[in-house]
This record gives structure tokens, sequence and C-alpha cells, in this order.
């Protein structure tokens, strides 16, 4: 499945932090003219691949010098993208969840080579299924690097493999909390031993709750209090505040034999596709942003936090 509204973001050089106002690229060694190629390319996309709208933001040394929207934020009803509309911006709320849960580290509430079994007791017992199609005990200890570097051994559930189909059905993303969620991945084999290979997998969600319960707070109080608020982010979200929804972008996907965008209705209840009736908080991929709110933070990430 292919999404066909982008945010696209272009973070240069590494130099001091000031408030995200625009200047004129001239002013900081950057080129109007060259710049203006962006333009160029995002309406080829638009116009070529059938794309919707794109919002595209370039800074530089803390300043912004290209901000602009194209295309259209509805295709039914040709309404123009704005730039303060609200994406749903997927896997990129994992960052947001390993600055929180760092965070955590550096107060000393964890150590690297804690065994994430320490945080999450539901997974003492996991097994791991084998290339024989056996389950057999784990070997190593699951760490929580693990977890961070994706070889803890889980999955996502988006393949035709024995295990993703175990995930799928196991509907791990119509849970109503991420201890309904740990609980469900607790009766799911793991695809290898711990430390010992990669894969892309649902360990930010796990981290989520290991935020959870380190903190004291649920995942989105937790973002607000120590990242969004301190940074000035007004605008990221897990459900869209009903004051907000008429800026909440229409999700499309491709479909091939029409060869044009068509809309994807939303899975009620699911984490990743219901962002009005949201029951999981998903550190995975559940936030919504504006592409500023999400300049912002990765500006703080340039500047070192």
């Amino acid at each position: 499945m292919k999404h066909y509204l982008f945010i696209i973001f272009f973070l240069l050089t590494n130099v001091g932090y000031s408030q995200l106002t625009e200047v004129k690229p001239e002013s900081i060694g950057m080129s109007s003219e060259r710049l203006e190629r962006i333009t160029e390319l995002s309406k080829s996309y638009i116009n070529d691949f059938n794309i919707p709208g794109i919002v595209t933001i370039v800074s530089r040394k803390g300043k912004i010098v290209y901000y602009k929207a194209f295309g259209k934020r509805d295709i039914q009803n040709k309404t123009l993208l704005l730039k303060d509309d609200l994406f749903r911006i997927y896997s990129m709320t994992k960052p947001v969840t390993a600055v929180a849960i760092m965070q955590l580290y550096e107060k000393g509430k964890f150590k690297l080579n804690d065994p994430v079994s320490k945080f999450l007791p539901e997974f003492k017992g996991l097994k791991v299924l084998n290339e024989e199609g056996e389950l057999v005990e784990m070997s190593t200890t699951m760490k929580m690097h693990h977890l961070f570097t994706h070889t803890a051994g889980f999955s996502y559930g988006f393949s035709d493999d024995p295990i993703d189909k175990q995930y799928a059905n196991a509907n791990l993303f119509i849970s109503e909390d991420l201890e309904e969620l740990v609980t469900k991945v607790a009766k799911l084999p793991l695809r290898f031993q711990p430390g010992t290979r990669y894969h892309y997998s649902i360990a930010d969600d796990l981290i989520g709750l290991i935020i959870e319960r380190l903190s004291g707070l649920p995942l989105d109080e937790y973002f607000n209090e120590n990242i969004f608020n301190p940074l000035g982010m007004k605008d990221p979200f897990f459900q869209v505040p009903k004051g907000k929804r008429d800026r909440f972008l229409t999700r499309y996907r491709y479909d091939i034999k029409k060869k044009s965008p068509v809309e994807y209705p939303a899975i009620p209840r699911q984490a990743y596709s219901d962002f009005i009736n949201v029951p999981m908080l998903s550190g995975g991929g559940g936030l919504v942003s504006t592409a500023m709110d999400y300049m912002i933070f990765a500006e703080s990430l340039r500047n070192g936090g």
C-alpha cells in the first residue's frame, strides 16, 4: 500500500539554533533560484504521478528558506492543500518515541543492557520459531538495546510469512491500549533469537508501553509534557481534536487498475488507521502533525536537543 500525501523535509548543515523564522535564502548562503527547483519537482510529482499534494520545508542554520504547499488536500472537492494541514506522520512517530525513552534513560530509569522482561514481565516466557518450524526457548536475553535496534526478534505483521500471519490474526493494532497489545504479543513467537538479526518491527510500540510504566503517564501526556509543549509544538496528536479536523487530510492509496489515487477509508479503532477514535497510543506510527511542527522537532535534534 502506498500513501499519496507526503511531507518532505530537508535539513541542512549543523550550525547553532535560532527561532524558525523565514529568511531570504541568500542571507544564509543559499540560492533562491536553485530552491525553486523543488517547486518544479513538486509540480511534476503532482502532474506525472497523481500525488494529490506536497508540503516542503527547507531549513538552514535554524532559519526557514523554503516553505511551500502544492496541489490539493482533497481530490474530490479539489480544495487546495494548505501549509498547516494535518498529515498522518506514521513511522516518523518513532523518533519522538526514541527521544522520550532516551530522556528516561538520562534520568537513570533503565540501562541499555537491562532485560526487556524487567519492564515487560509478560515477555518472560517468549518462544522462538526456528527454521525447522519448532518453538524453542530463548537462548539469549532480550535486552533494551535490542528493542531500540529492531533486533529483539519481533515483527510487524505486514508480510505473508507464517509469523506475520499470526501477527495479523492477533489484531495487534485493534487493542484497547498498550497493555492489551503486549498481552497479545506475549502469545506470539519471535522470528529469531534476540540480538542475532535485524527485522523492522513493533518495537517502538512496546517502547511506548515501557515509557508509560517508567513515567507513570499515558504516552500522549508524556509526549505533551516533555517534548511538544517545551518545544512549542501545537499540532501533534494521536487523536485529532474536533476543532482541528477540518485541517486533517484525506488518506489515499494508489489504485493500479484505475491508475489514480482512491480514498482509503479508516478501519474503526485501528492504530495507524483511525485517528478520530483512538484507543491505543502507537509509539511506532500513531501521530498526526503539521510539517512545521515536525520541522521544529527535527531542528531540536539538529541542535542537540
